[in-house]
């Protein structure tokens, strides 16, 4: 085995954009397409592929296939411990009789694969599955003697990128309660992975209840909450925008929660969290500061700078002048502004930030 594959392994458990390098090596040495790594989970969809099957898995997910999948239940069940192939899962009969053969794999001219399952930290489990071409046959017992020595160093990358997941969510909230906001990382089952000590301020409109499930206390938010959340659950395909919910408790200010969708790349492969929930108290007031939008929606500082002059009310023409940059570059920030935010219009980027705090 290739000693540069297993570097590269243990490279992408802290460098998550070296996933499709990985699934390309793994695929050449398995005779296949390409390879996907997935979490099959209870939560949003979240996988990597190389670049060849990232049609597939898109289509594969969009047309909800993860569900329906009898293939993959049967690798489960026997691909814990080593490499399996559809042969060691499956009758020749089951084979011919699968929906997911016969309707999705072998029209796109795939329809024999490899694959195994891994355990992580996360509570999900990772499937790594690599295609090949219906017409090259099936994979044979020597590929299978040669990717299971590196079994063991999948497993440790992904414990390690699991660890790094969880650091990265607690380094989430820990930055917005330096700046005054109660956060939490949930599930999209609504579990909560890690929250800041703002939120323990929030319990008069946070529910938290057994095995870490948080809710909301107003009736009206917790149902949007949870029809946001199970649409995470469906992954559709398409990102999610960030949801807003008014809240008025019985004593004090009203609060704003805002639910914001993570980014599926494929660090998020290994941690639990689906999205960011933002709680803030409305008369904290004005508008926001750059820094909490760029910590907020992912912005970056020019982005945050031109998002802040339109929540202002300052028109293109003058942020252009106001911010000493070209009319096209504002349009160009402004687009990114839109995209990491979810929204479509100036008016709506307003009301969505509207609730934030002045940081």
């Amino acid at each position: 085995m290739p000693e540069t594959l297993i570097d590269r392994i243990y490279e992408a458990a802290v460098n998550s954009e070296l996933w499709p390098d990985v699934l390309d090596g793994m695929a050449d040495v398995a005779g296949a397409e390409g390879g996907v790594l997935f979490a099959a989970g209870t939560g949003a969809p979240k996988w990597t592929s190389s670049e060849r099957m990232r049609p597939h898995m898109e289509a594969f997910v969009t047309q909800g296939w993860a569900a329906r999948n009898d293939r993959g239940d049967a690798a489960f069940r026997k691909g814990l411990n080593s490499f399996v192939t559809d042969h060691d899962t499956l009758t020749a009969e089951e084979i011919e009789a699968s929906p997911i053969y016969r309707d999705f794999f072998r029209p796109r001219g795939l329809g024999w694969s490899i694959g195994t399952s891994i355990v992580p930290m996360t509570g999900d489990v990772l499937v790594l599955s690599f295609e090949r071409a219906y017409r090259r046959g099936p994979v044979e017992v020597a590929v299978k003697d040669r990717l299971d020595p590196l079994r063991p160093h999948l497993a440790r990358s992904a414990f390690t990128a699991a660890r790094f997941g969880l650091e990265r969510a607690r380094g989430m909230v820990s930055g917005l309660n330096v700046i005054g906001l109660a956060a939490a990382v949930v599930t999209a089952s609504g579990t909560m992975i890690t929250g800041n000590a703002q939120l323990e301020a929030m319990s008069d409109v946070v529910l938290q209840g057994a095995f870490d499930r948080i809710s909301l206390a107003d009736p009206a938010a917790q149902r949007a909450m949870s029809l946001a959340l199970k649409e995470l659950c469906r992954g559709s395909g398409h990102p999610l925008p960030p949801m807003t919910f008014a809240m008025r408790p019985d004593e004090g200010q009203p609060v704003v929660a805002h639910l914001i969708p993570l980014v599926a790349t494929a660090r998020d492969i290994f941690g639990r969290g689906d999205a960011l929930m933002i709680l803030s108290r409305i008369g904290q007031g004005g508008v926001p500061g750059t820094t909490l939008l760029e910590a907020v929606f992912d912005l970056t500082p020019a982005e945050s700078r031109v998002a802040r002059k339109v929540v202002e009310g300052v028109p293109t023409a003058l942020i252009a002048e106001a911010l000493s940059i070209s009319y096209e570059t504002v349009r160009t920030q402004m687009k990114a502004v839109f995209r990491k935010t979810g929204v479509a219009r100036q008016v709506d980027l307003v009301r969505l930030v509207s609730g934030l705090p002045r940081v």
